[in-house]
């Protein structure tokens, strides 16, 4: 099944750094997609904008990755936001099934944002879109998340939304890890697996429903998919 990609990229001031590393390790994810998957790009500062639009010439999204540059504040939520409206957009106008994800570049620092996290929450869980999030860092996330309760809250916040959704959260301790990472990635997306199955009827109230999912021996792994749906939503968004 073809896939979109959305590549979500902090270009604030806090990842002028690593914001080299981070455009090279974005193209590479980009280079391990197939013939028909499609890469967007959203560039992340206090103003968001949609640098690149669904493209399947792969080659002119990386054009986009390489012309960004770093400055201001980080509204990070607005992005996100942004991003899964446009997925949502997609699937009204096109029927055809097409695959989502969506991988964000942050330090996970949001301070411009005018949507709520609890707003990209929502969304996410009414659609059928997988979120990778890479919650860069200077090696010392940890003893900052024990001391202060806004960089803790957006590392929850990051692992929630990959738990919601099917996806995965990282936490390079160096900028170096950044290539396994997207490989990482770019493996799971070439090689998921779409399972669908004929609910029961909801209740009236029942909005949220739970997924779980197993493995019966012999074989083996660990599954991993999102965890709910939303009930009476249109087919195109569960």
């Amino acid at each position: 099944m073809p896939l979109d990609v959305a590549l979500v990229i902090d270009t604030s001031s806090s990842m002028h750094a690593v914001h080299p590393v981070v455009k090279r390790g974005a193209c590479a994810l980009l280079g391990k997609l197939r013939d028909g998957d499609r890469g967007l790009v959203v560039d992340v500062k206090q103003r968001i904008q949609i640098r690149a639009g669904l493209d399947a010439d792969l080659s002119h999204v990386v054009r986009s990755i390489n012309s960004l540059s770093t400055d201001g504040s980080t509204a990070l939520y607005d992005g996100l936001y942004m991003s899964l409206q446009e997925f949502a957009r997609e699937r009204r106008q096109r029927p055809e099934i097409r695959r989502q994800a969506l991988v964000v570049f942050s330090d996970g620092l949001n301070n411009a944002s005018h949507v709520r996290f609890e707003d990209v929450s929502e969304l996410a869980r009414a659609l059928d879109v997988t979120i990778y999030t890479i919650m860069l860092n200077d090696g010392q996330l940890s003893q900052a998340i024990a001391r202060d309760v806004h960089v803790a809250r957006a590392a929850w916040e990051m692992r929630a939304l990959t738990l919601d959704t099917g996806g995965r959260a990282f936490f390079p301790i160096k900028a170096g890890e950044l290539a396994a990472i997207y490989d990482t990635i770019a493996r799971e997306l070439v090689n998921q697996y779409t399972l669908a199955y004929v609910a029961p009827p909801a209740r009236p109230k029942q909005a949220l429903r739970r997924i779980s999912v197993s493995l019966l021996p012999p074989v083996q792994g660990v599954p991993r998919t999102r965890t709910s749906y939303v009930t009476n939503q249109p087919a195109g968004n569960r």
